[in-house]
């Protein structure tokens, strides 16, 4: 049966407001939408099938399902949903924002945004008599522009609402002042100061972010599928299978280079049995190509399933089938050589597809990439023993199954190729659906110059 892609709800909800058929509000979302829409075009080029647990909003479901005739939607009751997002609940307990002063302090969240090279810093802004705390990019140090926050920042608040049900969904989190006293919502220090719902939303969506990216990476080893998320939930995916997966440093470092700072191309070979198997793709922007190709954005999922069938795309599938199916079944060092000699193949299949479809009409377009990580590591988690679902690979209980498997992309990068799409992004989001009220909700700035000082209207504590 091949590889399969296990996609999240967030993932096709971005296509959707893409193509015009969820209205966008704000307009920050469009570019993080492309990205997203780039992430399901390389699963439906580079997978044999795409599925998706079927857990989206009851009253949507059917529409979902037939929208996407090309996804097998899997029943949560067959892959023990309940059970996983028990699991999942419990590895990301002591996941918590944690602010003191004006930084957050815990770890993995400090890393996801340092990922993102965004510098954020909070301060307390007076709104009529009450100081509440505020999120702020803190302007020419993160290396990163204001448009391209406000795209990073539009994704992570969606992504909570786009999964369909999030009952799980806590706004809990952590406050002290510089000093490490704690801080309640609600407090007087010679001025009253409180903790504000756009914080509160902040908290629950970064909780969502690590609960949801939890889940699926349990589900995508329980199934053997291969993880495929929406790209904002990339940049954590690195810290949650740190978490989850007993993995050397040096792997870990590389895919946080890879997360961080993007696809290079690079060939990885592996040296002993246990090592992780990690090829990277530099490819173009496939939404760029499809924009050259046909006009019409509603076009371009029909016309990526034509294009899956062609040459190129079929070798590169029987390619990363064939490595992933020795490295799986390896047990001796002649699969080594082996390996790395058809990794070296598929990187010549890959600038062949570089060389086809990045130059096009006389423009070259923008290049993005994503690495396909399979880790034999496997979780310290228990995962149940359920499965019911046709997965492709025969998994006949809990001691068969292989650690983590997906993709890892740099979002940033995304960004910064869709940044460089010029005329195509006119044709790319030209069946965007804008709501009446659309605008850019800009992000909140703090200049490095101002940083910790005090005025009238604002309080760093």
């Amino acid at each position: 049966m091949g590889r399969s892609a296990l996609v999240d709800h967030a993932t096709l909800t971005a296509v959707q407001r893409l193509l015009g058929e969820i209205r966008v509000k704000n307009l920050y979302n469009i570019d993080g939408d492309i990205a997203a829409f780039e992430g399901l075009l390389q699963a439906l080029l580079f997978y044999d099938q795409i599925a998706c647990i079927d857990d989206y909003k009851p009253e949507y479901r059917n529409a979902r399902q037939k929208r996407f005739g090309f996804i097998n939607f899997i029943p949560p009751a067959e892959i023990g949903y309940e059970e996983l997002m028990t699991a999942a609940r419990e590895q990301t307990a002591d996941v918590l924002l944690r602010i003191r002063g004006d930084k957050i302090v815990d770890a993995d969240f400090a890393s996801f945004f340092d990922m993102l090279h965004c510098h954020l810093v909070f301060n307390w802004m007076q709104n009529m008599s009450v100081f509440y705390l505020t999120v702020n990019l803190l302007a020419d140090s993160s290396g990163l522009s204001v448009e391209k926050y406000g795209a990073l920042h539009a994704m992570l608040m969606t992504q909570r609402w786009t999964d369909g049900a999030n009952k799980d969904t806590s706004s809990s989190f952590a406050l002290s002042d510089s000093k490490g006293k704690q801080l309640s919502e609600h407090f007087v220090r010679e001025q009253s100061f409180a903790v504000g719902g756009d914080i509160k939303e902040f908290a629950a969506a970064l909780n969502w972010l690590s609960l949801k990216t939890a889940f699926y990476c349990l589900a995508g080893e329980a199934t053997g599928m291969d993880v495929v998320l929406h790209p904002i939930r990339h940049a954590f995916l690195v810290k949650q299978i740190e978490r989850m997966y007993a993995l050397p440093v040096n792997v870990c470092q590389l895919l946080l280079e890879i997360v961080k700072n993007g696809i290079r191309g690079t060939v990885h070979q592996i040296r002993e049995v246990g090592d992780p198997l990690i090829s990277e793709f530099k490819m173009p922007l496939f939404c760029a190509y499809l924009a050259t190709r046909v006009q019409d954005p509603k076009d371009f999922l029909t016309e990526a399933l034509n294009m899956r069938e062609e040459g190129l795309f079929v070798e590169a599938r029987q390619q990363i089938d064939e490595i992933e199916a020795l490295y799986t079944a390896g047990e001796h060092t002649k699969y080594i050589t082996q390996i790395n000699e058809m990794q070296y193949k598929l990187k010549g299949t890959s600038d062949r597809m570089m060389a086809k479809f990045a130059v096009t009409t006389g423009q070259t377009l923008p290049a993005t990439g994503f690495a396909n990580a399979v880790l034999k590591s496997k979780s310290a988690w228990t995962i149940p023993d359920v499965i019911k679902v046709r997965t492709p690979r025969a998994l006949i209980g809990i001691t068969d199954r292989y650690g983590f498997r997906g993709l890892f992309r740099s979002v940033v990068n995304d960004l910064i190729g869709v940044e460089r799409l010029g005329k195509l992004h006119e044709v790319v989001t030209s069946a965007v659906n804008r709501d009446k009220g659309a605008s850019e909700r800009r992000p909140r700035e703090e200049k490095p110059q101002w940083l910790g000082k005090n005025n009238s209207i604002k309080r760093y504590l």
